[in-house]
């Protein structure tokens, strides 16, 4: 006979035969880990899987056996974890009894928990800061096993349905019951133990685990299925979406054919003044202009001119259709389009580009090769596809539009002075040819030889006393020379090669400007001493100038790199041109103000075009090109 005892204050497991077992019994339990105790005269292991497998299967070999024994110390009860775990009932406890002390709260977790899950040791505790904090302490189970996390989840749960939130992180506002319970701290490695477990704890374990496998399986093929079924169900929407996206589309391919088939087209050549058109781009619809999308989109109306060259008449029906299918593709709109302005100062992009923001908005635009869409004979829009083939900007004709036969936008300069200015570019063009020619330069003027270039340019622009602008500028009818010449008008030499050429003689008289800290501009006035050529910071260009300023005993040094004007020299430079007066009536007080913003560059201009008036011109101009 075989007397199995389980000692569960030692977690371990005890066989005692009442006579000498087989050779292969001891064989099996040897290699099972069992050991002999001549004391008590028993075989014992501790509780594992196989131990007490391997006990189980020598007492059915025997045939007769007593059942495993429970100790003294624990009567071991059998428990249905999966079912203690489980969440789904927990009743809102806050809502249900309202209960605000953080004691009572704390004794409630400690009393259900304790009693929920008596394999488990809890610590369930409150301090003074509203606080509340629940810790798992011990159990049979490992901390990262799926028997923790769901005991873990559980009190964290039970815990919360005595609390509630009514916090706005928006706003920084806090409201809850209580704070400190969070799932994460509950079993944490600094204060979980685990102990040892018997077998009824092991089997609990493994029960558990065998209905969480089966519960997630479970999950899985519902998910699986759910989601085939959605997928189902979302087929069936897109074969539905297709079948009426085909629809709509051969409805709306009848629609186009009706259109261009409806089309009556004819040349024109004649002006829409004061076309009204809105902020919105590119819509399907008329209606689309003007729609606001109730009050989130602000419609901004504005008055265009269009040039049309092309009528488009429609019956009321086709043009309906037409006024509603904007963003197709048409026949009679293909190649047309742009705009235009009849600015004598504009001969091509680059020179509005390179106008001042204020220079662009003198500039009249008006649009060209326009599209003019007449219903039943009476002019409804005017189109601009700017070389598309479709309706890209659509303008409406409305009482406040007009139609002339001729029409001009602003001139921005006169006639005569834009043919004197062809005629000074001109001028340009045959000497800038000329030191190409001359230097054998036709391939390398603009690039590897454009600051020799430079240099014969800007001497025959003086030696000739040649009146270089802007405006010659503009007028140059070769775009490679016309970017060549707004980089000789707009860009300065680099400080270095400036200094280089400036002729300075130690203790010579200068006075150098520039903008200081506070965005104003300052002059300071001394002797020249020395300069070098050196880095500052990021500046690859810059030079460290020694001079010895007006009154002062020591030379300073100062690093240039930004814009700077230095005259030979001392100069004066009026107050007026930069400050003027304003007369308070408070005590007969005069007050002074700047003429200008802080950092304002154009104060170098108003200093530039006083010297120049006055036969002044700087030795080092860093800023803007001076010519005559």
């Amino acid at each position: 006979m075989l007397n199995i005892t389980l000692n569960t204050e030692k977690n371990g497991i005890e066989l005692r035969f009442n006579s000498k077992p087989s050779a292969e019994i001891l064989t099996k339990i040897k290699e099972n880990g069992y050991h002999w105790s001549n004391k008590k005269k028993i075989w014992y292991a501790k509780q594992k899987e196989n131990t007490i497998t391997i006990a189980n299967e020598i007492a059915e070999a025997i045939g007769t056996f007593t059942p495993a024994e429970k100790s003294k110390q624990e009567k071991v009860k059998s428990y249905d974890l999966w079912a203690l775990t489980r969440t789904e009932n927990i009743e809102n406890h806050f809502e249900k009894y309202h209960i605000y002390d953080n004691k009572e709260i704390t004794a409630r977790i400690r009393k259900h928990l304790k009693e929920r899950f008596p394999m488990c040791k809890w610590s369930v505790t409150k301090d003074g800061y509203n606080s509340i904090h629940v810790y798992l302490l011990s159990s049979p189970f490992a901390i990262d096993s799926e028997a923790v996390k769901a005991i873990v989840h559980y009190a964290y749960e039970f815990a919360q349905s005595f609390n509630y939130d009514n916090s706005d992180s928006m706003t920084d506002y806090f409201d809850v019951n209580f704070y400190g319970v969070y799932e994460s701290d509950i079993a944490s490695s600094y204060h979980y133990e685990q102990r040892e477990s018997n077998v009824a704890e092991y089997n609990v374990e493994q029960d558990f685990l065998t209905k969480k496998a089966a519960f997630d399986a479970e999950k899985r093929e519902r998910e699986e299925r759910e989601f085939q079924e959605r997928m189902a169900q979302m087929e069936v929407e897109r074969e539905v979406e297709r079948a009426e996206s085909a629809k709509r589309e051969a409805e709306r391919q009848r629609r186009h054919e009706i259109i261009e088939s409806g089309a009556m087209v004819q040349d024109a050549n004649y002006f829409v003044l004061g076309c009204d058109t809105t902020n919105t781009r590119k819509e399907d619809s008329v209606n689309g202009y003007t729609d606001d999308c109730g009050g989130e989109y602000e419609i901004k109306h504005h008055r265009e001119n269009c040039k049309v060259s092309k009528n488009v008449y429609f019956d009321l029906a086709t043009y309906e259709m037409f006024a509603n299918q904007l963003l197709d593709d048409y026949s009679f709109l293909a190649g047309m389009g742009g705009s235009a302005t009849d600015d004598n100062r504009v001969n091509c992009d680059e020179d509005y580009q390179r106008m001042s923001k204020e220079e662009r908005e003198t500039v009249e635009w008006y649009n060209i090769k326009c599209v003019a869409i007449y219903c039943d004979n009476v002019l409804k829009l005017v189109i601009n596809p700017e070389g598309y083939n479709y309706a890209r900007y659509v303008y409406f004709v409305d009482k406040e539009s007009s139609i002339v036969k001729e029409y001009n936008s602003n001139k921005g300069i006169s006639d005569d002075e834009s043919e004197k200015n062809k005629s000074l570019a001109k001028s340009i063009e045959e000497a800038s040819t000329n030191i190409i020619v001359v230097n054998n330069w036709h391939s390398t003027w603009n690039t590897e030889h454009f600051n020799e270039y430079k240099q014969l340019m800007k001497e025959w622009i003086n030696v000739n006393d040649f009146k270089f602008s802007v405006d010659v500028v503009r007028a140059i009818s070769i775009p490679d020379l016309k970017t060549a010449m707004y980089r000789l008008l707009t860009e300065v030499d680099g400080i270095q090669e400036q200094f280089s050429r400036a002729g300075l003689i130690e203790n010579q008289k200068i006075t150098i400007v520039r903008i200081n800290e506070f965005g104003g501009m300052s002059t300071t006035r001394g002797y020249f001493k020395s300069y070098t050529n050196t880095t500052y910071a990021q500046y690859d260009n810059a030079v460290k100038f020694v001079f010895r300023p007006e009154r002062k005993r020591n030379d300073y040094y100062i690093h240039l790199y930004r814009d700077i004007l230095i005259f030979d020299g001392w100069v004066e430079i009026p107050e007026n041109l930069l400050w003027e007066d304003v007369k308070s009536n408070t005590h007969g007080c005069s007050i002074r103000r700047t003429k200008f913003l802080s950092c304002d560059k154009s104060q170098y201009d108003v200093i530039l075009e006083y010297f120049k008036n006055n036969g002044i011109e700087p030795l080092i101009n860093t800023y803007k090109p001076i010519f005559n």
